[in-house]
């Protein structure tokens, strides 16, 4: 996450900042094995790119306002236009997968 923090305004978002150094974040995520990222990076790449394009981003970066009110509504905004949709693509194709394909060959896109 830090490596995507870096590009965006002001080289920081304090809301991400607070999420990449919580203690309690990174136990969960190491006792559950949530490091696909790790696995999966051509995926952050997708959504870095979706990010970048997106009129959300360049209305965040162009803001004057600069305060953690700010990123943690910029954080919202982001995950729900770009993240939540991506994953309803998802489950799109995981159901239209399940209607045209045989059971045993459907799968999760990862």
């Amino acid at each position: 996450m830090s490596e995507i923090v870096c590009f965006l305004k002001a080289g920081e978002i304090r809301a991400l900042a607070v999420l990449t150094e919580s203690a309690s974040l990174a136990i969960y995520l190491e006792s559950h094995k949530l490091d696909n990222w790790k696995l999966d990076d051509e995926y952050v790449k997708i959504i870095w790119l979706e990010l970048e394009k997106s009129d959300l981003y360049k209305k965040y970066l162009n803001s004057e306002e600069d305060s953690f009110q700010e990123d943690k509504s910029f954080l919202i905004s982001f995950y729900k236009e770009i993240i939540a949709k991506a994953l309803e693509v998802n489950d799109l194709i995981i159901n239209l997968r399940k209607c045209f394909c045989p059971t045993n060959t459907v799968r999760k896109i990862k």
